[in-house]
């Protein structure tokens, strides 16, 4: 038998997926009595944010890389339908570039908190 951590869901309960209550759980169950940020990288981008006292605060949720690039190349005008490639800089010299590897570059600041925006 396995013993699972209670985790109190705020605000909105009815509303978080099962997938984030799992991961907010083994995030808990990794690390008890501690304020965490907990990720997940399924059909979705996630973060949430848990107290110590194992609360679920909320978080974030991001379309995944080949989502967000289907959005983009179906509801714009001009943006190219590209291959998803790593990116050699953090900074794009042309639309190809700026497009394809940025998203993973988003997607890696996101998860890790180290986002250009969140160090300011």
């Amino acid at each position: 038998e396995v013993a699972f951590p209670k985790l109190r869901l705020c605000a909105y309960p009815r509303e978080v997926g099962a997938d984030r209550i799992a991961d907010a759980v083994g995030a808990i169950k990794l690390h008890p009595n501690k304020n965490l940020i907990g990720d997940g990288f399924g059909t979705a981008t996630t973060l949430c944010a848990i107290t110590k006292n194992n609360e679920f605060l909320g978080g974030n949720i991001l379309p995944v890389l080949r989502l967000a690039m289907n959005a983009l190349d179906s509801k714009t005008a001009q943006m190219p339908s590209v291959e998803i490639v790593a990116p050699k800089s953090a900074l794009g010299r042309s639309t190809i570039e700026e497009y394809s590897g940025r998203f993973i570059l988003v997607q890696c600041w996101y998860g890790q908190g180290t986002c250009p925006s969140h160090q300011r």
